[in-house]
């Protein structure tokens, strides 16, 4: 899944995924407006903002993923935007 910052700057914090095997991009990571930031399947992110504007950011699927998706008529996990 792709995380996009549509506004405001994010502090996301990645676990390690489902494997519990230390993933080189688990930790901090601090996203600007227009920046996206790949989450792997399994693996958890916990969206803040940073500083006291609000952010505002979109989980949507990859490419292969949406493909998937159509390919079996299933419904876009494109999604309205969020807030923190």
């Amino acid at each position: 899944m792709a995380l996009r910052v549509m506004s405001g700057h994010a502090w996301v914090t990645l676990d390690d995924g489902p494997n519990g095997e230390r993933d080189l991009a688990a930790g901090d990571v601090f996203l600007n407006a227009g920046q996206t930031l790949w989450v792997a399947a399994g693996q958890h992110a916990v969206v803040e903002p940073l500083g006291r504007d609000a952010v505002q950011y979109r989980f949507s699927a990859s490419a292969a993923v949406r493909h998937a998706d159509s390919a079996l008529k299933a419904r876009s996990t494109q999604g309205e935007a969020c807030c923190a």
